[in-house]
C-alpha cells in the first residue's frame, strides 16, 4: 500500500481501517495527521447534511401504496374461463370480463389523481444537474488566463462585513478568518453562481469553489488537468477543494471547514 491507496481508502471510510491501513500507519506515522484531518471532515460533513424529507413525502407514498393494492385487488378478482370450465351464459361470461373494465376504469383514475398530486414527470433540468470536477477545472483556468495573478500571495481587499457578505450568498458564515486566504470573490460556472476562494499553503495554492444547491451523496474524488480535487457535499451545496496533490487537499480541507460553516 502506498501513499496514494491509503488516503483514497480513508475517502472510502476514515473511521474503520483494516490491518492493512494500520499496517502502513505505523510505518508512516507522519500520516496520523492526515488519518485526523479525514475524521474530522467527515463528522463535520455528517454534522451539516440534515436533509429533510419533502413536505408531503410520507402521504405520497401511502396514495401510492394504496393504488398498487387497488390493482392487486382487481387482478385477482378478474378469472379467465377455463379450458375444462362449463359452458356460461352470455350474461356470466360478461360478469366475468366485468372487473376488468373496472381495472381499466380504476387505473385510468388513479394515474389521473397521481398526476394531479404529485405532478407531471420531467426530465431534471441542465440547471439542477451536478457540476463536474472536470468544470471546475476549466473554471479555474480560465480565470488564471484572465487575470494571472490570482494564485499569488496577496491580501484580499474585503472588510470582514464583505466577507461575510460573499459567504452569506453561498449559505455560508465565517466563524474565524480563514488562514492563509489570498482572494476570495463570486463566481460563475455553468450558468450557476458560486464563490471562489484560493488558499496559500507551503506547497503551493489550493483553489476552493462553494456551489449553492448541488447535491451529492458522498465525497467524490478526481483528477482532471493535471489537478487533484474532491467534491464535498455540505449542508445546502457542495464544496470543491482543487490543488496538486492529495496532501493539499487535506491541509486546505481542515483550515476550510475549522473556519466556515453551512446552514
Amino acid at each position: 500500500m502506498n501513499e496514494f491507496d491509503f488516503r483514497k481508502r480513508l475517502l472510502e471510510n476514515p473511521t474503520d481501517l483494516d490491518e492493512e491501513m494500520l499496517a502502513f500507519l505505523k510505518d508512516n506515522p507522519d500520516q496520523e495527521q492526515i488519518l485526523k484531518h479525514f475524521r474530522l471532515v467527515d463528522q463535520r460533513i455528517q454534522e451539516a447534511l440534515h436533509i429533510e424529507a419533502p413536505e408531503g413525502l410520507q402521504a405520497r407514498i401511502l396514495l401510492n401504496q394504496s393504488y398498487q393494492n387497488l390493482h392487486e385487488n382487481n387482478e385477482s378478482t378478474a378469472k379467465p374461463l377455463g379450458r375444462d370450465s362449463e359452458p356460461k351464459q352470455p350474461s356470466e361470461v360478461a360478469s366475468a370480463w366485468l372487473p376488468w373494465s373496472y381495472f381499466g376504469t380504476g387505473l385510468a383514475a388513479s394515474l389521473l389523481v397521481a398526476l394531479l398530486v404529485l405532478g407531471p414527470w420531467k426530465p431534471l433540468p441542465f440547471g439542477e444537474r451536478p457540476i463536474s470536477g472536470d468544470a471546475m477545472v476549466v473554471h479555474i483556468l480560465e480565470h488564471i488566463e484572465a487575470d494571472p495573478s490570482l494564485m499569488l500571495a496577496q491580501t484580499p481587499p474585503h472588510s470582514p462585513e464583505q466577507l461575510q457578505s460573499l459567504f452569506a450568498s453561498v449559505g455560508a458564515s465565517l466563524k474565524e478568518p480563514i488562514d492563509s486566504m489570498s482572494y476570495a470573490g463570486e463566481c460563475e460556472i455553468e450558468g450557476r453562481l458560486g464563490l471562489h476562494i484560493v488558499m496559500q499553503e507551503e506547497t503551493g495554492p489550493v483553489t476552493v469553489i462553494v456551489m449553492p444547491g448541488q447535491k451529492l451523496a458522498a465525497i467524490e474524488a478526481f483528477r482532471a488537468g493535471g489537478y487533484s480535487g474532491e467534491l464535498i457535499p455540505v449542508k445546502g451545496g457542495m464544496v470543491a477543494i482543487i490543488g496538486n496533490s492529495m496532501e493539499q487537499l487535506a491541509l486546505a480541507q481542515a483550515r476550510f471547514f475549522k473556519a466556515v460553516r453551512f446552514g
